[in-house]
């Protein structure tokens, strides 16, 4: 037991005198949030935008009106005070003009990536000038990075300025107590009350608001009428979309027919997207671009009817007025059930009927859709030191070794993403198919009964058959009906972030932090902490081993006797 005493407690010292500067390190933490926005989604840089807008002053006005003054109420005593006089005032001011603009987006992206990075640097007054030292990097991502894109689109319209106050009323003038003398010639300068019976504010900042005989009605924000720039929505044009005033929408491409049978329809695509860390910065959307349809029964059936009435006109021919005729009905339309329940009831009980008896319809579709792929590579760092040197970049995660100069200096971390890469998949989704609808009807009731739901049923029989699908089922390879418009991987541009920088501060001698020493660590020193010269540390060591080997034998020799 005694000697393993003796051999734990020589252990501990020769540790110690062997490891004198231990010390902890002074760690450095930094949430860094990277941030690009306007991106373009084709190539590296930013995207081509034009944004243009002209505000145009039309007319401004300010007018004022007020009546004379008149007496309220005759003047039945004779010499008397004055009866109040009044006045009818009125006002209004305000102005009006158009806000031409034009907006053109060629593709951008927006991106945000945070991380949290941290540095580790030996404590202040550690390491002697000369000697080399570790700096230790390292980072994790907050999880909360995303990007949006927006799709190439085009932005123009004539919005509207406006703005106006208005007001009416009327003004009370009292006489003065001048006497009689000078009853009916003695009257207040300004009036002594204002009734106004109607005012009315449109104004961007004020909101609307307006008043009746003293009853106020609003204010209402001013976001009912004006946009967030102060101006009223007027004719805007989005991609292939036109609104009015901000409530109507139409849309110019919607559908057009050839005749009934044959439907066009043409779309400016529109696929906005957001990707998230926590999905893999993936996203990916599809819209529509042009489909083109044939109502293959409504052609059957008008060539079928043609081939009889002709048949019947041959096989009739010279029979007179009273040849034969067949009337093939419809497929599909919609009746108010008049030719079934007559005219009276049809006119009492507004009943409306649809249907669609078979319905085949060959298409073409072909769709836009996009994928994308946002991949931040590694975070690297570089080292101002203050001088005019900046040290190569390093992937954060790895270590740098610097040798202490004479004197503190301040060390500046510069990080940056170089390597990240935005992958853009442009494709048209082609696909033909035909549409099989069978016993389709909906029955709705309007006028008096409109409170009634309409009844719409799924109809009987509805498939979708497309080349795609079969050729799917077949095993048959379609990349052919996927074609590419675009497929690129291009560099992303984050800009670099600068840290505060840190100051770092040499090993100067026992007194440690700014001391003024003297060759042999006598220095005076104010606030670093003393570290004690090898020989010292050894001296100490031996000494406190031979007063544990001392203090031993005594108590071994008093075991023994």
């Amino acid at each position: 037991m005694e000697r393993s005493f003796i051999g734990n407690t020589l252990a501990v010292v020769m540790a110690a005198s062997m490891f004198p500067f231990a010390s902890n390190a002074a760690i450095y933490s930094t949430l860094l949030d990277f941030q690009a926005d306007d991106q373009s989604m084709w190539q590296a840089g930013d995207a081509w935008q034009l944004n243009w807008r002209q505000d145009i002053p039309l007319y401004d006005w300010d007018y004022s009106f007020e009546s004379p003054r008149s007496v309220g109420l005759p003047q039945l005593i004779p010499f008397a005070p004055p009866l109040p006089q009044f006045s009818v005032f009125g006002h209004t001011d305000g102005n009006i003009g158009l806000s031409p603009y034009l907006n053109i987006d060629s593709g951008s992206v927006d991106a945000s990536y945070n991380l949290n990075v941290t540095i580790e640097t030996p404590d202040d007054f550690t390491v002697s000038p000369g000697e080399i030292f570790t700096i230790s990097t390292g980072y994790a991502s907050q999880g909360t990075g995303s990007f949006t894109t927006n799709f190439p689109e085009i932005q123009a319209g004539v919005d509207i300025l406006f703005g106006t106050h208005a007001s009416a009323g009327v003004n009370i003038f009292d006489g003065y107590r001048c006497g009689f003398a000078n009853a009916g010639s003695c009257w207040d300068a300004t009036p002594s009350q204002t009734w106004e019976f109607v005012g009315l504010t449109v104004d961007p900042d004020e909101g609307i608001a307006a008043n009746a005989l003293g009853i106020p009605i609003g204010p209402f924000d001013a976001g009912l009428i004006y946009d967030d720039e102060g101006r009223i929505p007027g004719l805007q044009f989005h991609n292939d979309t036109i609104s009015i005033l901000g409530l109507a929408e139409v849309d110019l491409l919607e559908e057009w027919s050839l005749g009934g049978y044959a439907d066009i329809s043409l779309n400016v695509p529109d696929i906005n997207t957001t990707g998230s860390e926590a999905t893999g910065f993936t996203a990916e959307g599809e819209d529509d671009l042009f489909r083109f349809s044939v109502d293959a029964d409504k052609i059957a059936l008008d060539i079928v009817d043609k081939v009889v009435q002709a048949a019947i006109a041959a096989g009739t021919a010279g029979a007179g007025s009273g040849a034969l005729a067949i009337d093939f009905p419809d497929l599909e339309g919609s009746s108010n059930l008049e030719p079934i329940i007559g005219e009276t009831l049809a006119s009492l009980i507004p009943i409306e009927l649809s249907y669609n008896i078979l319905d085949i319809e060959p298409f073409l579709d072909i769709d836009v859709r996009q994928e994308f792929l946002f991949t931040p590579n590694d975070l690297m760092v570089s080292f101002d030191l203050g001088n005019g040197t900046i040290t190569d970049p390093i992937s954060v995660g790895e270590e740098i070794s610097l040798i202490m100069p004479d004197g503190g200096f301040e060390m500046t971390p510069i990080y940056s993403l170089p390597d990240t890469l935005f992958s853009n998949l442009t494709e048209l989704m082609i696909d033909l198919g035909i549409d099989v609808t069978m016993l389709d009807f909906c029955l709705d009731f309007t006028g008096i009964l409109g409170l009634i739901p309409s009844i719409d049923p799924d109809p009987l029989f509805h498939e979708d058959l497309t080349l795609n699908e079969i050729l799917t089922v077949m095993n048959i390879p379609t990349g052919w009906m996927n074609p590419d418009i675009f497929n690129q991987q291009f560099a992303f541009n984050f800009d670099p972030i600068t840290q505060a920088a840190i100051d770092i501060a040499p090993y100067t001698g026992s007194g440690g932090g700014n001391g003024n020493g003297n060759g042999n660590g006598n220095g005076n020193g104010n606030g670093g902490v003393s570290v004690p010269e090898p020989s010292t540390t050894l001296l100490l060591s031996t000494g406190l081993l031979t007063m544990l080997v001392v203090g031993s034998r005594r108590k071994k020799r008093g075991l023994f006797h």
